[in-house]
């Protein structure tokens, strides 16, 4: 038995069959590896052994011969290929079942054209405790776990350490919120080509549940919203790396809260990835140090239209991000960002400006809000001309960078409505330096709030117009009110 190259069940197909009763009359049999070469040979097995019996098994069923060798380092492994829709069906009959129950790695290749609703209750309404590694390939699934009803288990995964689902038809990974415990052990989740999931999960995520979780490798084209909270890997920067340009081309809402390490959305080219979220909203992530390095972005040769970035960006919310120094950072010409942004909340952060190149606001053309509060840091929103920046890199050094300058001696602000400061302590101006002899126009402003601004001598270095404001809302007994203010006090 010790011969090099694994063993063949007889010459032929009646000869194979005749083997593996011969096989499944072993009374003491504990351990087995096999590889079957079709369904029916693998129901003979299951239905004449049975496998409660096995302690260590290695079973393959795959209708094309194989020429891999023997794998002597297994535990519980179950590897299922069924391409035909004729043969798809019977993944689900018991004696089927009965091993993917025992199995701790587990292989699925069910074809296209088959068809399922709940994979748990389909396969292991036990919830997989033994499972520890799980390959989904194909087939159909309404979801893969179902909590909005009570035929959930209550430890369902709870022992999976690495889960891949590729070119599936799976709607969602888990109908209503996850069971306590549920992925408590998962380290690493692909999820590749999965073209129908629009929500991995409804509702919060309570720990220990995704504690784990190391890495994720995504495509999920039709993804519209992800909320992301506290999640147990350890990415630093969030989008970018190996993914494909359409992996989230659909993805509309984005949601990261609490998330302790990274520190960086995207570098360069994976910036495209975003091309459609319409809603960013980030808080708590003190590590958090830069929005997007655009080093190395791939701007097209000079021409009249420039690459847009971020195109249909239209709220931004940064809160509690205390480290944060930028939002871009090695910002190249022949681009435009933020052209369709109507909302920028901004609370808590580091940032020294917002708009950094000052070229950057030139392209607000849709901004209809702007609230910012409590940054210690900022000074200006609006970057000085050719002014020079410093952040810490990841080295623990600095990078220095010259802003663009711009030849435009107008700033216009064409939509804007609502303008907020509060409690920034060190805000001298609305623009930085070198704006002296630039007019600041805002033709839609109708409310402005200033509190607690005590460096605020005067709201902007130029000349400001604002035809439509008449009040201005501060605290009461404020005397720090901006001279260049012509307007009531409220």
């Amino acid at each position: 038995m010790g011969f090099h190259r694994p063993l063949r069940l007889g010459r032929n197909a009646e000869e194979e069959r005749g083997c593996i009763k011969e096989i499944t009359s072993l009374a003491c049999l504990e351990c087995l590896q096999i590889n079957l070469h079709g369904i029916d040979d693998l129901l003979l097995l299951l239905r004449e052994f049975p496998v409660e019996r096995l302690s260590r098994f290695n079973i393959s069923c795959k209708q094309t011969q194989t020429k891999n060798g023997g794998d002597y380092q297994f535990r519980r492994n179950f590897k299922l290929y069924l391409p035909d829709e004729k043969d798809s069906e019977l993944a689900l009959c018991p004696a089927v079942t009965s091993i993917i129950r025992r199995t701790e790695n587990l292989i699925l290749d069910l074809g296209f054209l088959f068809r399922s609703g709940n994979f748990v209750n389909d396969l292991d309404e036990s919830g997989f405790v033994n499972l520890k590694r799980l390959r989904l390939k194909s087939g159909s699934w309404e979801c893969l776990i179902d909590s909005t009803t009570n035929l959930a288990p209550r430890h369902v995964f709870e022992n999976l350490v690495f889960m891949e689902l590729t070119s599936g038809k799976l709607e969602e990974i888990c109908y209503g919120n996850l069971p306590p415990r549920c992925f408590s052990q998962l380290q690493e989740m692909k999820l590749l080509r999965m073209n129908f999931i629009e929500y991995l999960w409804k509702g919060p995520i309570e720990p220990p549940s995704l504690c784990n979780l190391r890495g994720i490798e995504v495509s999920l084209p039709r993804l519209e919203m992800l909320d992301l909270t506290s999640p147990g890997y350890r990415p630093e920067q969030f989008v970018g790396g190996e993914m494909l340009r359409g992996s989230l081309e659909n993805l509309r809402s984005l949601v990261l809260s609490r998330c302790y390490v990274i520190r960086c959305i995207a570098k360069a080219d994976g910036v495209a990835l975003l091309e459609n979220l319409q809603s960013f909203s980030m808080g708590d992530c003190p590590s958090m140090e830069l929005l997007f390095d655009l080093e190395g972005l791939k701007v097209p040769i000079p021409s009249k239209k420039e690459l847009e970035i971020l195109p249909n960006l239209k709220s931004l919310e940064l809160r509690g991000l205390t480290r944060l120094a930028h939002i871009w950072r090695n910002y190249p010409k022949g681009i435009r960002v933020f052209q369709n942004l109507r909302i920028l909340q901004v609370e808590g952060c580091s940032l020294p400006c917002l708009f950094y190149p000052p070229c950057v606001a030139d392209m607000l053309v849709s901004l209809e809000e702007l609230k910012v509060g409590l940054c210690p840091t900022m000074y200006a929103v609006i970057a000085g001309e050719n002014e020079e920046t410093s952040q810490e890199d990841h080295d623990g050094g600095e990078k220095r960078e010259i802003s663009l300058g711009r030849t435009n001696k107008e700033f216009l602000f064409p939509k804007l409505s609502s303008l907020s400061f509060v409690n920034l302590q060190n805000l001298q101006s609305f623009s930085g330096g070198h704006h002296e002899g630039c007019d600041f126009k805002f033709p839609s402003l109708t409310q402005l709030e200033i509190m607690r601004c005590p460096e605020l001598k005067n709201l902007c270095p130029g000349k400001l117009d604002a035809p439509l404001l008449k009040k201005v809302k501060v605290e009461e007994n404020d005397a720090n009110i901006p001279l260049d203010l012509k307007v009531d006090i409220s």
